[in-house]
C-alpha cells in the first residue's frame, strides 16, 4: 500500500474516450494518480467506429505527468466495480476524487439519436439507467469509505447534461439524467447532514468535442456548433478547480454547469479559450424543502 496521504487518488469511469478520458488527462496535468474503467483495452474493439482504449488514455495521462492505472471493468457489473475499488483500497489506502462519468449509448445509435420513444425499444432505457445512473448510486456508496479517509474535502462529481432539465436526444435520456441530478444534490444533503467532509455535485458539460460528437457531426451536421464547443479536457480543469477551492463544500449539493465553474475559478480550454456563461442554458436549482439557499 502506498502510505502517503498525501497523494491525490482519482477514479474515472468511462474513461477510454470523450469526456472520461479528457478528466483523466485534466488529472495528469495536476500530477494525480488517476485510476480509470472502461470495456476497451485496445482501440476498435468494442466501438467500431470510434477510436480511444484504456491503454491510450493511460499513455497521455502520464505524458502530462500523472500516473494512471487502467482497469478493464464493465460499469453494469457490480462485482467488477467493487474489486476495482478494493484494489485502490488496497494501493492506495484512500479515494480523493470519484468522478462517475460512465454511459452507454444503446446500439443502434441511429434510433436512440433520432427515433421518438414509442418507436424504441424499452432496453434502451435499461442500458442507460443500469451504466449511467444506477452505477453511479453504486459506485458513490461503495467510495464512501475510502472517500472519508482522505486526509482533506473529498468530492463526488456526477457526469449529468442539460438533458435533465430540456429535451435532449430522447425521452429515456432526460429521464436518466434527471434521475441523476437528483440524486446528486440529495447526496450533498445527506454527506453535511451527517458531517461527512465529502462534497458531491452534478456537473453538466457543453457541447464536448468527443470523438462521438464530432462523428456526428459529419454525418448529421452541426460541425460549426461542435467546433466551438468545449475539450473534454476542460471539464476535468473545471473539476480539479472546484476541488481545490477552500470552499468547496459550499458549492456541494448543487447542479453546475462546467461553464459556470470555469468562469468561477478562471479556467481556460487547452488552446487558452474562456466561455462565457449563458445563464438560459443554465440547470435550474432543484428545491430542497427547508432550504433557504439555493442559489447556485
Amino acid at each position: 500500500m502506498n502510505n502517503n496521504n498525501n497523494t491525490i487518488v482519482c477514479l474515472v469511469t468511462g474513461a477510454t474516450r470523450g469526456v472520461g478520458k479528457g478528466i483523466a488527462l485534466a488529472f495528469g496535468e495536476k500530477k494525480y494518480t488517476v485510476y480509470i474503467t472502461g470495456r476497451t483495452v485496445e482501440e476498435f474493439t468494442i466501438e467500431k467506429r470510434l477510436g480511444g482504449s484504456l491503454n491510450q488514455t493511460k499513455a497521455e495521462v502520464e505524458a502530462l505527468g500523472g500516473i494512471c492505472i487502467p482497469i478493464k471493468a464493465d460499469s453494469s457489473n457490480d462485482d467488477e466495480m467493487k474489486a476495482v475499488l478494493d484494489q485502490i483500497e488496497e494501493e492506495q489506502g484512500h479515494l480523493d476524487i470519484l468522478v462517475n462519468n460512465a454511459f452507454r449509448v444503446p446500439k443502434p445509435a441511429s434510433q436512440f439519436f433520432s427515433k421518438p420513444f414509442f418507436e424504441q425499444d424499452t432496453r434502451f432505457l435499461d442500458e442507460q439507467y443500469n451504466v449511467g445512473c444506477r452505477n453511479h448510486f453504486v459506485l458513490s456508496t461503495l467510495a464512501c469509505p475510502l472517500l472519508f479517509k482522505a486526509n482533506r474535502t473529498s468530492l463526488i462529481v456526477n457526469i449529468s447534461s442539460a438533458g435533465g432539465q430540456n429535451h435532449l436526444f430522447s425521452v429515456s435520456y432526460g429521464m436518466i439524467k434527471t434521475m441523476v441530478d437528483r440524486m446528486s444534490v440529495d447526496m450533498g444533503i445527506e454527506l453535511k447532514e451527517h458531517n461527512k467532509n465529502t462534497a458531491c455535485i452534478s456537473l453538466w458539460p457543453g457541447v464536448v468535442k468527443t470523438e462521438r460528437m464530432i462523428l456526428g457531426a459529419k454525418l448529421m451536421g452541426g460541425k460549426e456548433t461542435v467546433e466551438k464547443g468545449e475539450t473534454p479536457q476542460f471539464v476535468g480543469r473545471t473539476i480539479a478547480a472546484l476541488y481545490n477551492d477552500e470552499n468547496i463544500l459550499e458549492k456541494s449539493g448543487k447542479i453546475w454547469s462546467t461553464r459556470k465553474l470555469g468562469d468561477l475559478f478562471n479556467v481556460t480550454d487547452v488552446d487558452g479559450k474562456k466561455f462565457d456563461v449563458d445563464i438560459n442554458s443554465e440547470p435550474r436549482v432543484l428545491t430542497v424543502a427547508n432550504d433557504n439557499n439555493n442559489d447556485n
